[in-house]
């Protein structure tokens, strides 16, 4: 008898919980807001000016700047929970105010799905107009770097 009033109770709890304690399958992508993606200047006398910037930036979106050689930049790509969100930066290689090439970077927010739960995932690229200069990614990092 008591063998049957836990499997009694074992089934109701089954039951219940799915209807008073729903799985929120968007936990994780509610908690994160934004994906952060670095960009890393190591052109060596060059900087990297920004021409033009937009897209899905956490707000305040980030203003036209400067990054000089060896340093790096933060942005912040919203994260909404439910679509895959975008924003660019164009930069000019720069060397005393003479352009030396060009710099687009794009930066996403995309989701892919882990037992059911979607996760929001950094991705990166970019394209590199210079005949001495190029890019690596390596997940939310981008590198400007020297071909060497």
């Amino acid at each position: 008898m008591k063998i049957g009033m836990v499997l009694v109770l074992f089934i109701l709890l089954v039951i219940l919980i799915p209807i008073f304690c729903p799985v929120d399958n968007d936990l994780i992508t509610s908690q994160a807001r934004s994906i952060g993606f670095n960009v890393y200047n190591g052109i060596g006398s060059y900087d990297l000016i920004a021409q033009s910037l937009g897209g899905d930036f956490e707000p305040p979106p980030p203003p036209l700047h400067t990054i000089p050689s060896r340093e790096s930049y933060n942005f912040e790509v919203y994260a909404n929970g439910r679509t895959p969100t975008t924003a660019f930066v164009n930069y000019n290689i720069d060397f005393r105010g003479q352009i030396a090439g060009t710099v687009a970077i794009r930066m996403a927010v995309i989701y892919v799905s882990v037992l059911g739960i979607r996760i929001p995932v950094g991705n990166a690229s970019a394209s590199v107009n210079s005949s001495f200069v190029t890019a690596s990614i390596n997940g939310t990092n981008i590198g400007i770097h020297r071909i060497l």
